[in-house]
């Protein structure tokens, strides 16, 4: 399941970036919801499903690997206005922590006018 920030703006709203969080993995079955994330290529269509039931189509602009010890998560949202931002793991596992040591974060730019 991927998870919306609610203290931010809904997807496609013009206000406010929209974060919408997610696993790269999982110890289930391996696949996180985000596991293509990684993978995504400025251009490509991403579509959210909203709670109504309608579809939110956005385009990707840009994708990076950032540091989780570094990034800043309030920078990227307020420099991000009518944005939707993915947010997955990435980088290298750490066995002894349990975490990955980045973060893959996506913005994509909303296709409906």
């Amino acid at each position: 399941t991927a998870a919306w920030y609610k203290y931010g703006a809904a997807p496609g709203e013009r206000d406010g970036a929209a974060l919408i969080a997610a696993h790269v993995s999982s110890l289930v079955d391996g696949v996180g919801p985000f596991s293509l994330l990684p993978n995504l290529h400025e251009g490509d269509t991403v579509t959210v499903t909203m709670s109504d039931g309608s579809e939110e189509p956005f385009t990707v602009v840009k994708r990076e690997r950032i540091s989780k010890h570094t990034v800043d998560y309030d920078a990227i949202t307020s420099e991000s206005p009518g944005m939707l931002i993915l947010v997955t793991c990435g980088g290298e596992w750490d066995p002894k922590n349990r975490h990955y040591d980045d973060n893959v974060i996506a913005w994509a730019a909303s296709l409906v006018p």
